[in-house]
């Protein structure tokens, strides 16, 4: 039997995934979905209780802690790799989710890690 969750995760949740490092839009999610993107607004935000620029930028802040935790890569690399197209628009998003700047938290980790 078909089912909308099971579809949503294959195709949607997937194509988010696996395709985080590039620009992303409404648009082509809706499109993957089958959905006008105002139906797609809905729909996602039932399933995963965020708008999906919320939800994207929460995988892609997620991703971007990992890289800053395990590597030494410069932060204008760390934006770029998780999908940012602007290092300003990076850091305003990062801190919004984290309280702090990447450099910031990437010095926190180091400290801690001492």
């Amino acid at each position: 039997p078909f089912s909308v969750q099971v579809y949503f995760q294959d195709t949607v949740v997937n194509f988010i995934n696996d395709n985080l490092h590039e620009t992303i839009s409404l648009r082509q999610a809706a499109d993957i979905a089958c959905m006008t993107e105002t139906s797609f607004c809905r729909f996602f935000k039932r399933r995963t209780k965020k708008s999906f620029s919320q939800y994207l930028n929460a995988l892609r802040i997620n991703r971007a802690c990992e890289i800053l935790r395990q590597t030494n890569k410069a932060i204008t690399d760390v934006a770029c790799i998780c999908g940012f197209n602007s290092v300003s628009h990076f850091s305003r998003v990062f801190k919004e989710h984290t309280g702090m700047n990447p450099f910031h938290y990437r010095r926190s980790i180091n400290e801690t890690r001492f």
